[in-house]
């Protein structure tokens, strides 16, 4: 405990030992020099008492780094927690540090998005519209610590995907956000605008586009 701390140092109690034994044995046995047992006594206290208040900011300062570990140690499981739940309800988890830049060099992510993800910002692959709402989920997320969810569009090469975010602000030694990435709709740029020829064709020439059925 930190008044009597005694679990983390033990020098204090010799000197408090002292200081109860010494008068005890002056009184009952009687000392050469009865004048100064007085300030022997005093000298001993004094003595016992900073190294008391030395063994209680050590015990202080042990706990506080105790504490702090502990609580690292703990956020640390719970983002392994939502890194493994994001990875089974999500199609890739990316993480992100207070800049939005990807953090990860995999070659899943390079897969996914069709570009090299690693130290790119995950917004400069989204449609004009989601990059300012995706920047206030950030924000919101670091403020409340809670998930947040937004649909977003991401722009990429040869294909537009329409996709779920969740995006999660994990706090620890280095502030860093966990964003999963849930695929919903896949349009390769080449067939949409294939059919889009199609369309304008077959307006031109007053009949139904044949790949868009009956």
């Amino acid at each position: 405990c930190y008044m009597l701390p005694i679990r983390t140092h033990f020098l204090w109690a010799v000197p408090l030992a002292g200081a109860a034994v010494f008068p005890m044995f002056a009184i009952i046995v009687g000392s050469r020099m009865p004048s100064a047992v007085v300030s022997i006594s005093f000298l001993i206290a004094v003595v016992c008492g900073f190294s008391h208040i030395g063994a209680r900011r050590r015990e202080v300062s042990l706990r506080g780094h105790w504490l702090a570990k502990r609580d690292a140690f703990e956020r640390d499981h719970v983002a392994r927690g939502l890194e493994a739940m994001s990875g089974l309800a999500c199609d890739v988890t990316l993480h992100l540090n207070a800049d939005g830049l990807v953090l990860d060099d995999s070659a899943q992510h390079d897969s996914f998005f069709g570009a090299a993800m690693h130290r790119r910002a995950l917004s400069s692959l989204m449609a004009e519209g989601d990059k300012e709402t995706f920047a206030a989920k950030m924000q919101a997320a670091s403020a409340t610590t809670l998930l947040q969810s937004m649909p977003v569009t991401f722009d990429l090469t040869f294909a537009s995907l329409r996709a779920q975010l969740a995006v999660v602000f994990i706090d620890g030694a280095v502030a860093r956000y966990l964003v999963g990435v849930s695929q919903v709709e896949h349009f390769h740029k080449l067939e949409t605008q294939a059919v889009s020829d199609l369309d304008t064709i077959s307006e031109e020439r007053g009949v139904q586009n044949p790949s868009r059925g009956h």
